[in-house]
């Protein structure tokens, strides 16, 4: 199935593809805004609600749909869980800001541009095998 005719999946994997594009949008929008003037309060604010939205969706169903299969063991779950994505966060996210001016908004960008892309890319991928 092409990656443009699964947004209208449901479930967990469907809210995850709205909370990636949510996350690509703020990505453009940090882009633009870093783009074409100077960081401002609208210009920084507005991305990160979008931002914030896409994450929220994203997690809340994620780890739902993860821990489904661990039932009696769900504390451990979510722990381990949120412990590698903190890990990955972590580690990416310094990453892009040594890479890229740490003064500006492009490590945000580059950052919430990277990861949506990878995680539909996996989510497609997942899908075909």
């Amino acid at each position: 199935m092409p990656l443009a005719l699964a947004w209208t999946d449901g479930g967990v994997a469907g809210a995850v593809q709205r909370g990636m594009g949510l996350l690509l949008a703020s990505a453009l929008c940090f882009g633009a805004s870093a783009a074409f003037g100077e960081p401002s309060i609208g210009s920084v604010i507005l991305p990160s609600w979008i931002m914030a939205v896409g994450i929220v969706l994203t997690v809340s169903v994620s780890a739902n749909g993860a821990l489904e299969a661990f039932g009696d063991q769900a504390g451990l779950a979510v722990a381990l869980y949120f412990a590698g994505q903190s890990l990955i966060v972590s580690l990416v996210g310094t990453l892009a800001v040594i890479l890229f001016n740490g003064s500006t908004v492009w490590p945000l960008a580059a950052y919430t541009l990277t990861l949506p892309t990878l995680v539909l890319l996996g989510l497609n991928a997942s899908r075909k095998s």
